[in-house]
């Protein structure tokens, strides 16, 4: 993180999840509330097992998911739309994951346990 950027160090879960939302915030990414809403999706997963700690993950738009259900129910998983989808879901996961560890933080990208579509977020 930037000097001229003074964000709290986190004390706990919670406050390692506030912090990463607010870097990404502070760049102009949208957050999601929930997995229902679109933008980066920041929450904490309480297990005190290694699958436990802070996750980030990109939501994409509801009319994008209902058009990805659609092509995977009609089995046309060669549509150009299909690939675009794909393909800017990768993106902003990879912008995400560059922004997040350029604001300070650990990127686990291994440690998922049941969070096949995260990536961890450890404070350093």
């Amino acid at each position: 993180m930037p000097d001229n950027v003074d964000l709290p160090r986190p004390a706990s879960l919670a406050d390692l999840a506030e912090s990463v939302t607010r870097s990404l915030r502070l760049v102009g990414v949208p957050t999601a509330r929930d997995r229902s809403d679109a933008g980066a999706y920041v929450y904490v997963d309480e297990s005190t097992d290694e699958s436990g700690g802070v996750f980030v993950e990109w939501n994409l738009s509801e009319e994008l998911r209902h058009v990805m259900m659609q092509f995977a129910a009609e089995g046309d998983l060669s549509s150009p739309r299909l690939s675009f989808i794909e393909s800017a879901q990768g993106a902003m996961e990879s912008a995400l994951r560059a922004i997040v560890a350029a604001a300070g933080f650990k990127i686990d990208t291994e440690t998922v346990g049941v969070h096949e579509f995260a990536f961890k977020v450890e404070a350093v």
